[in-house]
């Protein structure tokens, strides 16, 4: 049953295949795909931040420090500092920052 089903499907698929081509040629398109031999190279990610375009982020900054480096004076040891907020508010950049 299933067999009969698909076979069905496809043939109509075909057929619709066959009269897209069809409209094709009688609109004159042609088709014309051109292949590049240059493959693009994806993009090299990297920790380093043109800090002088950060702007208004320096009171994070010094503060996710202290957190991340720790007061002498404490006991308390931080191994994790979640930095939390909407898409596209800067996290990625400040964690590059710090880390830098």
């Amino acid at each position: 049953m299933y067999g009969q089903h698909m076979s069905s499907k496809l043939e109509e698929v075909t057929i619709k295949l066959h009269d897209v081509v069809d409209q094709k040629k009688d609109l004159g398109l042609n088709v014309a795909v051109l292949r590049s031999d240059i493959t693009e190279r994806p993009l090299e990610e990297t920790s380093l931040v043109d800090e002088s375009k950060i702007m208004g982020r320096e009171g994070d900054k010094m503060t996710l420090l202290e957190k991340l480096l720790g007061n002498e004076e404490s006991d308390k040891n931080v191994s994790i500092v979640s930095i939390v907020g909407m898409g596209g508010i800067g996290k990625t950049t400040l964690a590059k920052v710090l880390y830098n």
